[in-house]
Order: structure tokens, then sequence, then C-alpha cells
């Protein structure tokens, strides 16, 4: 088996090079080509606070460590560019531990490749990619857990077990969800040292239990907690598992799991896949370790969900449990048509798979794979104004904006705590001259800019239906001498009318 193992990681180079060279492509393409929206900007205000004080306000709930090593990449220019080669990283890290995790647990290049290839075209991971949020990482972290487990049970020994402890705990530190990954993980791996009744294995697993859960427990009692807000769990009141009813809550997450693995393993894909695990997990041992990991971590992701804990049908929520079961159930597709199987099976096993290929990229909408979910390009505007306003000039920021805005602004941005608040903390306005508006107050805030400034600056992105309110509210009092826009953002350059 080990031979086998061995032998597969050698063969097959020419299938996972252009399968990863695609996956990187995909990733590539639009890469940094837009200024941070909202999101993206509360994450990236980390990198421009100074104090540790208000480094520790502004991570919110993003991971400690994730943020800090922003500040590696921070000088980079553009910072559109530099601070997102973090997400990048992770990203294509996830490419290289789907193909381990394939010839791992399923001891042949196919496997990789198959793996590989369901994690380098999925749409969500390639659009998570290029956003600069700490969700890839997550699903960074959960995978090397998995390859970790599949390695330390395939081979058992100290070394192995605390290879696995390590990964589990330095990844609490970039990823929220390595939580969730733990139990499962350790769990299975428990569970494979009582099923070979191997006593070290036994006593390995629990100290690596014991020492993992302290780790994480202090992690999460003294740096986590701190940043929980009840606002986020508000925010996604909708995406819980109903907990009303166990028919509507199968339901629930019967559809979300059909629709998330059928855009990334296609709708025939996701089915063979898993009859395809269920087969090899009775029939190759390596595989039972993981599915059964695979099994409690989905469980335990459903359960916390209908606690109002995990938002289940939020695709960045839970891209590290789709993630891992997209390499779980490639691997397990190839290991149908590993070499070692008999012939004819192998050649039915090889049919089928280039029919689910070819149904995939069928299905598949591959130029959406290029733009990156969420635009608001009102960085860009930002500059503009910043460049060109008088010193007398009044700005109007939007208020969904307001985190963009106090990114890109020359001055340096202060936050101000406020717990009711998602993410713990808003960018204080010093700046008299700079003022936020929303439909509720356009009347008032622009009148009063009017009666204090020749020159008014409107910048805001994510307008929607306020977009018409707010511009007829500006033409009433000024002449637009200058507009632009860029993708979801808008900028007017506006001279107070004559009476």
């Amino acid at each position: 088996m080990l031979g086998a193992e061995k032998s597969g990681e050698r063969s097959a180079p020419a299938q996972r090079v252009v399968i990863a060279f695609g996956g990187i492509a995909f990733r590539l393409v639009s890469f940094g080509q837009f200024g941070f929206w909202t999101d993206e900007a509360y994450v990236a205000l980390t990198t421009r606070v100074t104090s540790p004080a208000e480094f520790w306000l502004a991570t919110g709930p993003t991971p400690l460590a994730w943020a800090a090593s922003l500040r590696l990449v921070a000088p980079w220019q553009p910072p559109e560019v530099g601070l997102r080669v973090v997400p990048l990283l992770f990203g294509v890290g996830t490419l290289a531990l789907a193909w381990r995790f394939g010839v791992r647990a399923g001891a042949s290049a196919t496997a990789g490749v198959v793996a590989l290839a369901a994690i380098a075209f999925d749409p969500v991971s390639v659009a998570y990619a290029k956003e600069f949020k700490q969700y890839g990482a997550e699903a960074f972290f959960a995978l090397l857990a998995f390859v970790c487990l599949a390695e330390t049970t395939r081979r058992p020994s100290a070394g192995a077990t605390a290879r696995l402890a390590l990964a589990l705990a330095i990844g609490v530190l970039f990823s929220n969800s390595q939580l969730l990954v733990a139990p499962p993980v350790l769990l299975a791996l428990l569970g494979a040292a009582f099923a070979r009744r191997d006593g070290a294995g036994i006593r390995w697993a629990l100290v690596a239990i014991a020492a993992v859960g302290t780790w994480m427990g202090a992690w999460y009692f003294l740096v986590m907690v701190p940043h929980l807000r009840p606002r986020l769990t508000e925010v996604f009141a909708n995406a819980f598992v109903p907990r009303h009813s166990v028919a509507d809550a199968a339901a629930f997450v019967w559809t979300v799991t059909t629709e998330r693995l059928g855009i990334t393993l296609g709708p025939v894909g996701w089915s063979v896949g898993f009859a395809a695990l269920v087969v090899a997990a009775f029939a190759e041992s390596s595989f039972r370790p993981v599915t059964a990991a695979l099994v409690l971590l989905f469980a335990e992701t459903v359960g916390l969900s209908v606690a109002g804990r995990v938002p289940f049908s939020e695709p960045r929520a839970v891209l590290f449990l789709y993630t891992t079961m997209a390499a779980v159930l490639g691997a397990a597709l190839g290991w149908t048509a590993a070499p070692a199987r008999r012939r004819l099976p192998r050649i039915l096993a090889a049919v089928t798979l280039m029919g689910l290929a070819v149904d995939f990229a069928a299905r598949t909408d591959w130029r959406a794979l290029v733009v990156p979910q969420r635009v608001e390009d009102v960085g860009p505007l930002v500059r503009t104004v910043e460049a060109a306003r008088g010193p007398e000039d009044v700005v109007l920021v939007y208020w969904r904006s307001r985190y963009v805005w106090a990114y890109y602004q020359r001055a340096q941005p202060r936050l101000v705590p406020v717990f009711a608040n998602a993410v713990g903390y808003v960018p204080a306005i010093d700046d008299p001259r700079v003022r936020l508006v929303e439909n509720a107050n356009a009347a008032d805030v622009v009148g009063d800019a009017f009666a204090d400034a020749a020159v008014v600056w409107f910048v805001g992105s994510r307008l929607g239906f306020d977009a018409a309110v707010l511009q007829s509210v500006l033409v009433q009092h000024g002449n637009v001498t200058q507009r632009e826009t860029r993708e979801n953002a808008l900028l007017l350059r506006l001279e107070r009318r004559s009476p």
C-alpha cells in the first residue's frame, strides 16, 4: 500500500499541473482589479491603525493571526493587490492540500487529481481566493487537518499525531472555524486507534485531545469571546437551520447541501461522489477515519446552526465544510478509478469520471469565475475626492461607505467602540468638512453642506434605490460639474447654484 501511495505521488504529473495552473489562473483573473468593498475595508483598517488597542478593536470577528499577517504585506502597493495576496496564497495552498489529501486518503494519483480538480474549479473557492477576507484560510486549515488525519491514521506514530495537533492548534489562530474542525478530527483519530486496538495510538490521541482542547478553550474565551457581538447573529438570522420543525430543518439542510455541492461537483457528480465514498469507506481502511470525521463535522455544523451559532446557508461561513466535503468526495471518486483496481471496473470508473467532468463543464458559468462576487469600486473615487477637494469644500459620504472612506482617506483613521455593531466599532468622522448622508437625513445634511461651501462632493457605493433620491436632493442645491461612476459606486462634484 505504501508503495502504491509513493507511485501515485510520482505519476500523473501532467494532469495535476494543468489542473493546478487552471485553478490558479481563474484566481488571478481580475485579482486586485477593484477597490475594497465594505467588509474588506473594515479588515483593511487593521493595517492603518497604529496602537495595539485599536488593532485589537479593528480585528473584530477576524482571526487575530490572520489580521496580524496583513502587516507583512501592508507596504506592498497598490494595497488592493498587496493585501489580497494573503487570501490568494491560502487559496493556492488549498489546491496543494487537495492533491495531497487525495493521494494520502485514496493512495493513488487519480484520487489526488480528482480531489484537486474539485477545488480548483469550485466557483465559491475561486471567489474567496480573490476576496480580502479570512474564509479561504478557514478552508485551508480545515483541509490541512484532514490531510494530517489521513496521514496519521495511515501511518500512526507519536510524531504524526503531534503534527495533527499542531495543525489544529496553529489553525485556530488563523481560522475561527478550526474550533469546529478539531473535535470531529480528534474523535476520528481516537476511534481509528480503538479500531486498530492500538494502545499507544489511543494514548497519543488522548494526549492530543487534552492539549488541543485546553489550548482552544483558552483561545476561545480569552480572544474570541470578547469580539463576539449579538449583531452578528442578527445579520445572519435567515441563514440558520430552522428549529421549529424537524421536517423543515431536514428540508433546509438538504436543499442547502445539494445546491452547494451541485455548484462544486455538479448535480450528478456529488451524488456519484457520495456513493463512491460509501463504497470506499467499506473497502479502503484509509477512508474510514476521514469519512467518520466528515460525518461528525457535518452533523456538528448542522447542530450548531440549529442552536443559532453557524449560519448554515451563508456560503462564506461554511466554506471550510464544503471545501473539505468536495475534497473527500473527489478523492473517493478518484479512488474508484485507481490503477490498482481491476481492469473492467477501472475502465467504467474512468468513463464515469469523464462524463461527470463534461457534465460539470457544461453546467458551470465559466465567465462568472473571473469576476469577484461583490464589487463596490468606490476606493478609487475616494482617492479622487481626497486629491481634488479644496480646504473649504464639503464632502458627503454615503453612510454605507463609511468604512471604505475611513480606509482610503488621507487622514489617520480613528475607531470608536460600538458594542451593538457587528464588527464592534465604527470609524470616527473627525473632519468637520466630511459628513455622512443617507435618505433619512438627506434634506438637512445636503442643505447644510451647500450653506457651508460653494463646492460639495458626494461619494458612495451600494446606493441601490437611494441613488435616485440622493441625487435629486443634491441637484436641487447645486450644478453637477463632475460625475464619475465605477462598478456599484458614484462620485459627484457640485457647485452651489446662484440664488
